[in-house]
């Protein structure tokens, strides 16, 4: 059964368990007792996404994803963060066409732009890197970039921290298990907890928690005098997701807004992540809502401005 469960490929693995347990070459990742895992620190790698889609990727001493080999943030300079998963790393892409990237190359941005995003993150991993992060830059803003399979990582307690919701307190379940190599990790009992957790943990966590969660974030930001805003990511009006935000005090982008034609496939057809043309569609909308926002409309972010 384990062999035919290792040639199905099931259960499927995230690309940080792929990379970093099951990788005959380099790795992009490693095991972090506080995340899970995160990226190699100083690391400059190019990556294959599908054929024949070859990406160059860097991170900082931090293993914070930058635009270049070498290149250095300023933890003194006003600043942005954005959070997330693989949406806000920028899978498959370059870091200019990423949407932190497209709104860092505007010659009339004032703020530095720091991606926080790594692959296959829940939002239970965002607030614990941003907490991690905030104080350690001069934020002004943090943007966290939200998409529907946030909801179910945020009940998986494998190879990750996790957070239970007591009542309408967040308890963080320090469990860390390694991303072991594929030789001695059973795809069996892998599928079983995935399948038992899925059944069991989905109803009592699932969207309260992301809610409570997200609303966690914004506390952390707004405590470090900064504003918070989400990206939610939707490719259509049928998401289960959709209403996820309902009734919260949030300042939410919708991805759905002004939408160009053929939107909900401006994905890759090797892992469905976004396209370059998907993330300038979203940057367009978080530079008109950072605009309006300068201009007096919103709740104010200055020195803000341009095109992409």
């Amino acid at each position: 059964m384990e062999v035919a469960f290792r040639i199905a490929g099931i259960p499927r693995t995230s690309v940080a368990c792929r990379q970093f347990g099951e990788s005959s070459g380099p790795t992009i990742f490693r095991a972090d007792k506080e995340l899970g895992w995160a990226y190699v620190p100083n690391a400059a790698f190019r990556m294959q996404f599908g054929p024949p889609r070859w990406v160059n990727v860097f991170f900082d001493e931090n293993g914070i994803r930058v635009p270049s080999e070498g290149f250095h943030l300023d933890p003194a300079k006003p600043s942005i963060l954005f959070v997330g998963c693989s949406y806000t790393m920028g899978h498959a892409l370059f870091y200019e066409e990423t949407v932190a990237g497209l709104i860092a190359a505007l010659p009339q941005f004032q703020f530095q732009v720091v991606n926080l995003g790594v692959q296959a993150y829940g939002t239970d991993q965002t607030l614990i890197a941003l907490k991690k992060y905030i104080s350690r830059f001069n934020t002004k803003l943090v943007v966290y970039t939200f998409m529907s399979a946030h909801v179910e990582r945020n009940v998986s307690a494998v190879s990750k921290p996790f957070f239970e919701l007591v009542g309408d307190q967040l308890v963080l379940q320090k469990v860390f298990e390694p991303i072991h190599p594929s030789w001695v990790s059973s795809r069996v009992i892998g599928a079983i907890r995935i399948m038992l957790d899925s059944k069991f943990g989905w109803f009592l966590r699932s969207k309260a928690l992301t809610r409570r969660l997200v609303m966690e974030m914004k506390k952390v930001t707004e405590a470090h005098g900064a504003k918070f805003m989400v990206i939610q990511w939707l490719w259509n009006n049928k998401e289960n997701t959709k209403d996820i935000f309902k009734g919260l005090d949030l300042d939410v982008i919708n991805t759905l807004d002004g939408a160009p034609p053929g939107w909900g496939t401006m994905f890759n057809l090797y892992d469905a992540h976004p396209l370059p043309q998907a993330n300038a569609h979203v940057a367009q909308l978080l530079l008109k809502r950072l605009a309006e926002e300068a201009s007096g409309a919103k709740p104010r972010v200055s020195g803000v401005s341009g095109t992409v």
